[in-house]
């Protein structure tokens, strides 16, 4: 792409668009920064679709076919890039946990896995800890499934699997990027990390495995944000409000 491709977009944006919507107040200071107009930029935050039955949907078949019974389950929905998802601050991190913790990374190509495996031993896991059941459709059953969900991302726009996973009611830890710092309040809904800080992730999760009230509080508080705000019946309501300040 030339130097000068960017520049004619965001002439094109400026002329023939009313707005132009950002998925996160991160997302919106990058279009800015593209040379969009402030005033165009528009920020609607992603939302989800969250099964009615939600609370009787059960991982007891997932945890019995991979052998969880007395494991910790560190859960991740996620694709393989080493670099933007953060995965080697995560097996860093892993690596220092004890063996009760065990990684269940749902959306993982199986034409990567053996790529991640080997990277994973690369931190000396044995990937006997590492769980990649590749692309789901019962992605909620998976959910159920884990004790707790990571998000180690160096960038994030507003992760629809973090908004999924606080339907589920899991306690949450991410990394403290914009996007992820939109949606979790550290301490009140979910933990947040210093993304270059593998010793702060493993602090924080070796936290919530021990404190399951907090761990029930993180997940019950995240799930209500999510119940109250980010449901896509929710978006004709922004989209209105949007519509109302033209």
């Amino acid at each position: 792409m030339s130097e000068s491709a960017p520049i004619i977009g965001a002439i094109i944006y400026n002329l023939y668009n009313d707005y132009v919507l950002a998925c996160s107040n991160g997302v919106a200071k990058s279009l800015i920064k593209s040379g969009i107009r402030k005033n165009k930029v528009k920020v609607i935050h992603n939302c989800i679709e969250v099964p009615e039955n939600i609370d009787l949907i059960s991982g007891e078949a997932i945890r019995k076919k991979y052998t969880f019974e007395g494991k910790i389950v560190l859960g991740l929905s996620t694709w393989f890039h080493k670099e933007r998802k953060g995965f080697d601050i995560l097996f860093k991190a892993f690596s220092k946990l004890d063996e009760k913790f065990v990684l269940l990374i749902v959306g993982i190509p199986e034409t990567m896995m053996e790529e991640v495996n080997q990277y994973a031993e690369s931190f000396g896991i044995d990937r006997k800890r590492i769980f990649l059941p590749g692309y789901v459709d019962n992605i909620w059953e998976y959910y159920k499934v884990m004790d707790i969900f990571l998000l180690p991302s160096r960038s994030e726009g507003f992760s629809l699997a973090l908004l999924e996973a606080a339907a589920a009611k899991l306690p949450l830890i991410a990394s403290n990027i914009p996007g992820n710092d939109e949606f979790i309040e550290d301490r009140k809904n979910g933990l947040l990390f210093e993304i270059e800080n593998p010793n702060q992730l493993v602090e924080k999760i070796n936290k919530l495995a021990k404190d399951k009230a907090l761990a029930k509080q993180l997940g019950e508080s995240a799930y209500q944000d999510v119940m109250n705000n980010y449901l896509v019946k929710h978006l004709g309501k922004k989209l209105e409000i949007i519509n109302v300040l033209k």
